[in-house]
């Protein structure tokens, strides 16, 4: 992944993670995951970045509109485990994630993309099941 569309993405998860009001540790765990993975950006630069970020303005967006498809994938897929990690995701931030994934990929093919989530939301739901019978088993 390219700096800039690095930045973009960690900018996008940044104001995606204050939806709510709040940025919870696993959110700034997961932005750090994925961020520090393919970066050389560090994470108290994350940090910071973190929390310097709120709202999508019309740059981060035009960014965002220009992502490659597989990076915009990657971010809108971040952002929902971010929602759905630990509770059922908030207005705003279901909001929110529409609005990324709308405006890389057109509201045509919002209803596709929820979705998709929605099925990733169910695997991940059975694989943690199973693993959990398997260590109950064990």
């Amino acid at each position: 992944m390219e700096a800039n569309d690095r930045i973009t993405c960690l900018e996008a998860l940044a104001a995606f993670a204050w939806a709510d009001g709040t940025v919870s540790e696993l959110e700034q765990a997961r932005i750090q995951e994925f961020i520090c993975g393919a970066s050389d950006i560090s994470a108290a630069d994350i940090s910071r970045m973190i929390g310097s970020m709120r709202g999508l303005s019309d740059d981060l967006l035009g960014r965002i509109k220009a992502l490659p498809a597989e990076h915009a994938c990657e971010l809108i897929a971040v952002a929902d485990t971010m929602c759905h990690g630990v509770r059922p995701a908030t207005a705003a931030e279901t909001g929110l994630l529409r609005q990324i994934a709308v405006t890389r990929f057109g509201e045509k093919n919002w209803s596709r993309i929820a979705g998709w989530l929605e099925h990733q939301r169910q695997a991940n739901t059975l694989l943690d099941d199973l693993l959990d019978e398997y260590i109950v088993l064990s």
